[in-house]
């Protein structure tokens, strides 16, 4: 039996799952990271759903025989099944919400057929994604909520893909709702090579991304700002832009543990570099101490900034520091 190619998910048990979301504009690592979870299903003896767009189910499905795995013989068995996600959608919406009686007739019944064989049970999600595309993240976090019941109800594992693009556009709040609602967010590969996708870009004069809550994330932003510094011919503010977004992204990913943004801009000659959060805590400097190993932030920040500010928001706030 041929096996899934460096999968980045471990098998969950009958007894156990898990809920993931990977939140990227890149169609194709979104269609690896569904193979890698699907792709269980052929070692251990279980079925796999997978409920995408037409264009989405083919990625995944070439991905996976690609990877040495017989979709035919699984189709043939009732071991891969495939539901078109606009169609399957159409059919769960009801007055412009997720339905709980319909979600459990065209998806619940399905799925608990699948686990009454005493097999595991592995799910790939589109739905949500198309919801939040449409603008209603509110919806999609429905569709969350009722997922999540059905996986407490039979012990199945599932992974939600979403474009970055229509969650940063659904704003940070929705986004760490999004986050929230899953059991594990997964890391995307461009963090780890050191930088991140731009959701926004306005001629040279501001770019902008939405990072998740994972440890690499202050590493992607110092990539981020430098990939944009170069770009924009600035790299001589490469050093102390970066000691800022190193400072302001840990800060944001320690103490809020959800989404933010990050954006950096320039006016003539001056730099800012700012991080949005969804919390209304307001970090304050700490003075320095050889026996503290961290809190010493916004001191750095201070240090290596023309000036710098935090500005609340009615979502949350904002620290920005110019260069």
């Amino acid at each position: 039996m041929a096996r899934a190619a460096g999968r980045d998910f471990a098998p969950t048990g009958p007894r156990r799952y898990r809920h993931l979301v990977h939140v990227c504009d890149r169609t194709d690592e979104r269609a690896r990271a569904a193979a890698d979870l699907l792709g269980a299903s052929f070692g251990d003896g279980g079925t796999a759903f997978a409920v995408a767009t037409a264009s989405q189910g083919e990625a995944i499905a070439a991905e996976l025989t690609n990877r040495g795995f017989d979709l035919r013989a699984a189709r043939a068995a009732g071991t891969y099944v495939e539901l078109d996600a606009a169609e399957t959608l159409s059919k769960v919406v009801r007055c412009g919400s997720p339905d709980p009686v319909a979600f459990d007739t065209f998806i619940g019944a399905p799925v608990g057929r699948a686990c009454r064989r005493s097999r595991p049970l592995y799910v790939c999600g589109e739905l949500v994604d198309l919801l939040c595309a449409r603008g209603q993240p509110s919806s999609a976090l429905t569709l969350e909520r009722l997922w999540s019941d059905l996986a407490d109800r039979y012990k199945f594992s599932l992974y939600c893909g979403y474009s970055l693009t229509a969650v940063a556009r659904s704003g940070l709040t929705a986004a760490r709702d999004i986050c929230d609602a899953h059991t594990a967010v997964v890391t995307p590969s461009s963090y780890a090579g050191g930088t991140a996708e731009a959701t926004a870009e306005d001629d040279e004069r501001r770019r902008s991304t939405v990072l998740l809550p994972v440890v690499l994330a202050p590493r992607a932003a110092r990539g981020f700002v430098t990939d944009t510094l170069v770009a924009w011919g600035a790299s001589d503010l490469a050093h102390p832009a970066e000691l800022i977004v190193s400072e302001l992204a840990t800060n944001a990913l320690v103490h809020t543990r959800s989404p933010f943004e990050l954006s950096v801009s320039r006016n003539g000659s001056h730099l800012t570099v700012s991080v949005r959060d969804s919390s209304h805590g307001l970090p304050a400097p700490l003075r320095s101490s050889r026996r503290r190993a961290s809190g010493r932030g916004l001191s750095i920040v201070a240090s290596v900034s023309r000036q710098w500010g935090i500005d609340p928001l009615d979502d949350g706030k904002v620290i920005w520091a110019e260069v």
